[in-house]
């Protein structure tokens, strides 16, 4: 349950956040300013995570957390404030119900007798 639902609100936000660029025309070259950039990569590092997830649970997961972190942190420290709206904290979502299965799956390989053979 945990890997579909990641799997699933990743691929719908990941597929909004392209029919958004589509729609406004958004060129990424065109940044108006260093922060701009630094958290349009931060955003695409936790959509590239949103993908990465399907196959890998771990890694993908940790891109978007980490992601997810950092353009909060660079949006904080550029505005002083926080993203609005519910788009940006249901990114999370993904990530974290992703480490959380790749974190289960761990731990009942380390409960086998075959763990570390």
């Amino acid at each position: 349950m945990l890997r579909w639902t990641a799997r699933l609100v990743g691929a719908f936000l990941a597929g909004l956040v392209a029919l958004l660029m589509v729609g406004e025309g958004i060129n990424p070259i065109q940044m108006a300013g260093r922060f701009e950039f630094a958290m349009t990569v931060a955003f695409v590092t936790a959509l590239v995570g949103m993908l990465v997830l399907w196959k890998w649970e771990g890694i993908g997961g940790g891109l978007v957390v980490a992601g997810m972190f950092t353009f909060y942190g660079i949006n904080l420290a550029a505005s002083g404030r926080l993203p609005g709206g519910w788009v940006f904290p249901l990114c999370f979502v993904p990530g974290v119900l992703s480490l959380a299965y790749w974190w289960q799956g761990r731990q009942k390989d380390s409960g086998s007798p075959h763990a570390g053979a």
